[in-house]
C-alpha cells in the first residue's frame, strides 16, 4: 500500500479542470487500487469556513467523495494558514508562501472553528482596526485618492466658479453623493455576492464620503473665522478639496474594515495594509509503511524583523487508511 499524490490543477486558476485531469482520474475511480490521494488544488474546498464554490466545482470535476473516503486536500490562494476536518477528509490551507496577508475569518455565526489557523481572530482584529488610517494614507496604493480626486474637482471648481462658495461645495456635495452611494452600493455588493445587509451598509458610507466635502468647508470656515483670516472662494475651495480626499479616504477603509468585522467579506480588508509578517510553509514526512503523514508548519510572524526567529505554527498528522 502506498499513497498517492496527484494535483488536479487547472489550465487558469479560478477556471475548469484541465481534461486530462479529468480523465486522469475518471481511470483512477474504474481501476481497482488500494491507494489514497493527497489532492494539491489552486483553490481550497472550504474557503473561510465555508464551502468554495470554485473548489467544490474541481473536487465534483473529478469525482472527489470527499465526505466517506480519507483525502488530504492541500489548497492555497487565501493567504493564511488554516487546518479542518470535514467528513472523512483533512482541508490544509497554507498560502503564506509571500504575498499579501489574508486575517481569519472574524464572524463565524455558528461555523465550527477551525483545529488551526494563523494568524487567528485575534491577530486579525489588531490588524483591522489599522485599515481606515491606512487606507488614507495610501499604504494600500492612491487609485482612491485620484479617483476621488477626478470625481471632487471638478464637482468643486464648477461649483466655486459658478456660485458662491457655500453653495458651489453644497451642489458639487450633492450630485457626489449620487454617485459616490450607487458605486459604493455596486462594488461592495458585487464583492459580496449581494448580501442583504451590504447594500445598505455600502449606501450609507457612500453618502458618508459625498458629504465630506460640506463637513470640510464647514470646518474650514470656522477655523479661519476664528484665527480671523480671510482667504479667496479658490483656497478655500482647494482646503476643501484636501480635507474632502482625506476623509473619504477614510471612510473607503472603515467600510472595509466593517464589512471584514460582519464576515461579509473576508479578504479585502487586510489586504490593504500590505502586511508582510505571518510567513510559513508545511514539511511533511511520509512513513515508510505508507499509514501515517505527519506534517509541521513552520513560520516567521515578522521576517523583515532583525532577530526574526521561525516559529513551529501547527503540527498534524493524517492516517489515510482512519475511515477503512
Amino acid at each position: 500500500m502506498d499513497i498517492h499524490l496527484r494535483d488536479p490543477y487547472n489550465r487558469s486558476q479560478l477556471g475548469s479542470i484541465d481534461y486530462r485531469q479529468r480523465r486522469y482520474f475518471e481511470s483512477w475511480r474504474e481501476s481497482p487500487t488500494d491507494r489514497r490521494r493527497i489532492v494539491l488544488l489552486p483553490d481550497p474546498v472550504y474557503a473561510n469556513l465555508e464551502p468554495s464554490r470554485t473548489g467544490m466545482a474541481m473536487a465534483r470535476a473529478v469525482g472527489l467523495d470527499l465526505e466517506r473516503t480519507s483525502h488530504l486536500c492541500i489548497a492555497g490562494d487565501l493567504h493564511h494558514y488554516e487546518r479542518l476536518r470535514n467528513g472523512a477528509s483533512l482541508h490544509v490551507t497554507c498560502g503564506g508562501g509571500g504575498a499579501f496577508l489574508h486575517g481569519a475569518r472574524l464572524s463565524r455565526r455558528g461555523r465550527a472553528a477551525p483545529a488551526r489557523e494563523w494568524p487567528g481572530q485575534r491577530a486579525t482584529r489588531a490588524l483591522l482596526w489599522r485599515v481606515p488610517l491606512q487606507v488614507m494614507l495610501g499604504r494600500a496604493g492612491f487609485i482612491p485618492h485620484v479617483v476621488l480626486l477626478a470625481l471632487f474637482a471638478p464637482l468643486l471648481t464648477v461649483g466655486t466658479w459658478a456660485l458662491s462658495a457655500p453653495a458651489g461645495t453644497r451642489v458639487a456635495t450633492a450630485v457626489a453623493a449620487v454617485v459616490l452611494a450607487v458605486g459604493a452600493a455596486f462594488a461592495s455588493g458585487h464583492q459580496v455576492n449581494l448580501k442583504r445587509f451590504t447594500i445598505p451598509l455600502a449606501v450609507a458610507v457612500g453618502l458618508w464620503i459625498a458629504w465630506a466635502p460640506t463637513a470640510a468647508f464647514e470646518l474650514a470656515r470656522r477655523a479661519t473665522a476664528l484665527a480671523g483670516v480671510h482667504w479667496s472662494n479658490w483656497s478655500e475651495a482647494a482646503l476643501v478639496l484636501v480635507l474632502a480626499i482625506a476623509v473619504s479616504t477614510f471612510a473607503l477603509g472603515a467600510l472595509l474594515a466593517t464589512l471584514s468585522a460582519l464576515g461579509l467579506e473576508n479578504t479585502l480588508a487586510i489586504t490593504t495594509l500590505a502586511h508582510p509578517g505571518f510567513k510559513h510553509f508545511v514539511r511533511m514526512r511520509v512513513r515508510r509503511d505508507g499509514s501515517r503523514l505527519d506534517a509541521w508548519v513552520i513560520g516567521l510572524l515578522d521576517p523583515l524583523a532583525p532577530d526574526a526567529k521561525p516559529v513551529l505554527v501547527d503540527q498534524w498528522s493524517w492516517e489515510p487508511w482512519a475511515d477503512s
